[in-house]
């Protein structure tokens, strides 16, 4: 069964197949998706700050450049761990666990060396903070300005390395 006037192959119009409705489906999804894309589609640009829109007596500033690379950083790292042994601290430096005497005295001999040094003082959970500041004190009569401590995020901070 054709229809005048329509062009059909022979083997469709035994078939039943002559009409194609999922054609327009396709074609309707085609378009659609089209839209979608071409409605939603912007070009990212970088907003600058318009002297426009600053409240009045507000100076501009202009964008600067990327900074320039940090220098690295050739500093030495000393790492001491600060925890409690039968109720008296311990300090645990280079592997070894010593007393706050033993610890100044390899923080000195560290020091005399001549290097420049940053001392990470990590320390357990349950350790008073003034056995902690002895290693603050320690690095200060030394002059090693760069001691810092390590954060806590376990209930123990074990030294690295």
């Amino acid at each position: 069964m054709t229809r005048r006037g329509m062009h059909v192959p022979d083997g469709e119009a035994e078939t039943g197949h002559s009409s194609r409705p999922w054609v327009y489906f396709m074609i309707d999804a085609f378009f659609l998706c089209t839209q979608f894309f071409v409605v939603t589609f912007h070009v990212a640009v970088d907003e600058r700050v318009l002297p426009q829109q600053l409240p009045p007596g507000c100076i501009p500033r202009t964008p600067t450049p990327n900074p320039p690379p940090r220098p690295i950083d050739r500093t030495e790292k000393l790492r001491v761990h600060v925890s409690r042994a039968n109720g008296a601290p311990v300090y645990e430096y280079g592997s070894v666990r010593r007393t706050l005497a033993e610890l100044n005295q390899a923080l000195t001999d560290a020091a005399v060396a001549g290097k420049t040094y940053t001392v990470h003082v990590s320390y357990d959970a349950g350790v008073p903070f003034g056995d902690v500041m002895a290693v603050f004190n320690a690095c200060a009569r030394l002059h090693i300005q760069r001691c810092g401590l390590v954060p806590l995020y376990r209930s123990q901070a074990a030294p690295e390395g």
